[in-house]
């Protein structure tokens, strides 16, 4: 029955739903609610989100949180609460140090030596994206690592990763001009017929050579073409001829 929802004196029987029955029911039902009320208190994990601060703060001491500070925010108190156990099974593993990590400070990368050219057995936390450092928060990140690592481990470096917003402005520039044409003015709505014409060329010369010649009084007829010369060539010579 759902004490929240459900009364007894909504569901006596008429045969015995009396007023001084009615009234009992009624001190029953809130009775009743008081202790339904009370009993909440007993569901801790279910309701760990809704927890206040002193009852976060207890707990983490009844079920030995690792890394635990009462300076850290309400809502990180809880998750590390709520994650203490699960991560008490893997303690000493990569993996519990990046998430005890990334609970607290939102993320980070856990590199092994092979991964940077370190010696063997030691590690780094890097890219440690805290939106305060300080001298504070650089020794509670190094506790909490502490406390989750393996004990052969060495831890080589801390980096934190500054996240730095930068506002890019674009200027655009409108210019207009004019353009004045100075000159004969184009005709407007006019036809124009054009008649495309060949030209050809025809030319003379007379060519004098000194040496063997070619049969004496010969010409050279060249037939006309478009675009080419029509040339008649007359040739002198000077010089034994041929028979």
């Amino acid at each position: 029955m759902n004490i929240d929802n459900d009364r007894i004196a909504a569901r006596l029987p008429t045969s015995i739903n009396r007023k001084n029955l009615n009234e009992v029911a009624q001190v029953v039902d809130e009775e009743l609610r008081k202790i339904n009320e009370l009993s909440e208190l007993t569901l801790l994990y279910p309701r760990i989100e809704d927890l206040p601060s002193d009852i976060v703060d207890a707990l983490a001491i009844s079920l030995h949180v690792d890394f635990y500070d009462d300076s850290l925010p309400l809502e990180t108190r809880r998750a590390l609460v709520k994650n203490s156990t699960r991560w008490h099974m893997r303690k000493g593993t990569k993996g519990i140090v990046a998430e005890m990590v990334d609970t607290v400070w939102g993320g980070c990368k856990v590199e092994e030596w092979f991964e940077y050219g370190g010696e063997p057995f030691h590690f780094r936390v890097i890219n440690i994206t805290a939106s305060h450092v300080d001298e504070d928060t650089i020794d509670m990140v190094l506790r909490a690592i502490k406390m989750t690592k393996n004990v052969r481990s060495w831890l080589d470096e801390i980096w934190f990763l500054r996240k730095v917003d930068v506002d890019t402005f674009y200027g655009v520039v409108p210019i207009e001009y004019k353009r004045h044409v100075t000159g004969p003015r184009a005709p407007s709505g006019a036809e124009l017929d054009i008649n495309p014409y060949m030209a050809a060329a025809g030319k003379m010369h007379r060519r004098y050579v000194a040496g063997p010649s070619k049969p004496r009084g010969g010409t050279v007829d060249l037939q006309p073409n478009l675009g080419a010369f029509n040339i008649t060539h007359k040739y002198v010579v000077a010089g034994p001829a041929r028979e």
